[in-house]
């Protein structure tokens, strides 16, 4: 073989080289993607905490972006993110709900997510979410107790308390905050049936949304002395907290109404002194008189006292040394 057919051979292997580093491969043709990892679907009550996994590319500069439908204007969920112990490339977190906003109201949201990565101000990454993560927000389901109890200092005078239980109320602390749950509006219905099945009373009680209180009371002082009452409790929610809020009325309440009022012992009612009391004086000081004037009079004692020892201790002549 001739030289120039050598030189020609390891031109086209040297050519045939370069073209397949240049073919792009299927594992660099892949860019990573923005995935979210777990649960991509979840179903909670109203004012429950939600939030959903994610990876995607680590990036100098990054850039997220929240595609929601269905959420109110300004919901703008949470993104925090760190960089991914097994793979320094790639940053895993979550988004979640806002901690200053309202939550969500009973209803079904869908949340995609969009990330735009750079280097030094040149675009080099730019992903989102194949599918939606999808979240329905159910009313959050609350129940109810009543107690009836007589009044400690008048036995005749029945105490009503209706009261809200049930998860809201075990994880409620207040709807002041601005990412708090709203307590619910609507009214407390509370009734009185005696043993012949006849409605006695119906108290109906307005409530605002967002009262901290999540109960009711009242007093109740014309039960008929000996009668068994049964007492049934609902709450009717209105507006917004109709959507937010399921409320089963309270198991009845058995109370029976005290015959009398808690008789007053008669030693502090009419009982007399077993012996006549002497008779009152016609002059009198008060305590405070006769303790000053003791003062006085010892103080006095002391100074004659001083006086006295002073006046008898013998003089001493004073001397005089002569130097001769």
């Amino acid at each position: 073989m001739s030289p120039q057919s050598l030189r020609m051979r390891a031109a086209v292997a040297v050519l045939a080289t370069v073209s397949i580093l240049l073919l792009p491969t299927s594992a660099s043709a892949a860019d990573p993607e923005v995935v979210f990892t777990g649960e991509t679907s979840q179903t909670l009550e109203y004012g429950q905490f939600w939030q959903f996994a994610l990876r995607f590319p680590n990036y100098a500069e990054q850039k997220y972006t929240f595609v929601s439908n269905g959420t109110p204007s300004g919901y703008e969920p949470e993104l925090y993110a760190y960089v991914d112990p097994a793979d320094s490339g790639m940053k895993v977190g979550a988004i979640s709900a806002p901690y200053d906003v309202a939550p969500l109201t009973a209803g079904t949201y869908s949340f995609t997510v969009r990330v735009v990565g750079s280097d030094a101000g040149v675009t080099t990454f730019e992903g989102e979410t194949a599918s939606p993560a999808q979240l329905t927000v159910a009313p959050a389901k609350l129940g109810m107790s009543v107690r009836v109890v007589p009044d400690p200092s008048d036995p005749t005078l029945a105490l009503v308390t209706a009261a809200f239980t049930g998860r809201f109320v075990d994880e409620y602390q207040s709807s002041f905050f601005s990412g708090a749950a709203i307590s619910p509006a609507g009214e407390w219905r509370i009734s009185f049936v005696d043993s012949s099945k006849t409605e006695v009373i119906v108290r109906s009680v307005e409530r605002a949304a967002g009262d901290d209180t999540l109960a009711t009371s009242f007093a109740w002082a014309d039960g008929e002395p000996g009668e068994i009452y049964t007492v049934s409790a609902e709450f009717v929610p209105s507006g917004t907290s109709a959507q937010n809020f399921t409320v089963a009325p309270a198991a009845p309440f058995s109370y029976t109404a005290a015959e009398s009022a808690r008789p007053v012992p008669s030693s502090t009612a009419t009982g007399q002194p077993d012996a006549a009391l002497p008779a009152a004086s016609g002059f009198g000081l008060p305590l405070w008189s006769v303790i000053i004037a003791g003062v006085i009079i010892l103080g006095l004692a002391v100074l004659l006292t001083i006086l006295s020892v002073r006046l008898g201790r013998p003089s001493t002549a004073a001397t005089k040394e002569v130097v001769a």
